[in-house]
């Protein structure tokens, strides 16, 4: 008896922990594997292995992606606000630079998915 009472207790503090894990208002976005100081907004999952990955001397060069069913105003709104709390400056819509590199990202939709691809690469100044 004593130890179904006890089974009890911990299902009701587990199901108790997961409706307060659910109803959290704080979601916060993973950050890219092959690009780390970049956000991966919550509902997208990157697919870090079609990334490209290139050291140069001038700079990195690096290409990845990441794809959800998250509506394209909704990623948009996401990254305007995100980026610049990273320190990237908006050049024009999906561009943004910080200190010797430019950030690119188009979205497309491919059937019911959103597909986000990201780039950077050196400034053309170096």
């Amino acid at each position: 008896m004593i130890f179904l009472r006890i089974c009890i207790f911990c299902l009701l503090i587990g199901c108790a922990h997961l409706s307060m894990a659910a109803t959290d208002p704080v979601i916060r976005p993973a950050f890219s594997v092959v690009m780390p100081d970049l956000p991966i907004m919550p509902g997208m999952t990157e697919d870090s292995e079609a990334a490209i990955v290139f050291d140069k001397a001038e700079g990195r060069i690096i290409e990845t992606r990441a794809i959800g069913a998250v509506p394209l105003h909704v990623i948009e709104n996401f990254y305007v606000r995100a980026l610049p709390a990273l320190g990237w400056q908006r050049t024009q819509q999906g561009e943004y630079i910080r200190k010797d590199e430019k950030l690119a990202f188009t979205i497309t939709k491919d059937q019911n998915a959103s597909i986000l691809i990201f780039s950077i690469q050196p400034t053309k100044d170096n």
